[in-house]
Formats: C-alpha cells, structure tokens, sequence
C-alpha cells in the first residue's frame, strides 16, 4: 500500500464523483499533505462499522472530485 499523497497523483482527474481508499495509520497528517479544499475529503473509521480489534486505526477515506 502507498502513501495518499503518492496516490492521488496517480488518479487525480481520472475520477467522475469520487474515490475510495482503505488506509491505516496516521490519516490526519497524510490528508493534510495533499492540499485539498476543506470538504474534499471524509474519513470513516472502520472500526464504528466493524467492531473488531483487527479493523481498529483502519479508515475508509473518500476524496471527492
């Protein structure tokens, strides 16, 4: 897996309404690398659907276009 700053260069424009990426770790500090408008990105915690430790700091993150 690849960090989100070396992956929205890859399909930046190649998108209709939005993307899904599944990441773990530190999210707040990779969004906020790539500089996008306030409102661009949602982040959903997996675990809140998931109840499973496994799925603890792993995150749903949608960029829209």
């Amino acid at each position: 897996m690849t960090s989100l700053d070396s992956f929205y260069p890859w399909v930046k424009g190649r998108f209709r309404e939005s993307i899904l990426y599944l990441k773990g770790g530190d999210i707040a500090a990779e969004t906020a690398s790539l500089g996008l408008p306030k409102g661009t990105i949602s982040v959903w915690n997996i675990s809140s659907w998931l109840p499973d430790e496994w799925f603890e700091g792993k995150y749903v993150v949608e960029i829209a276009k």
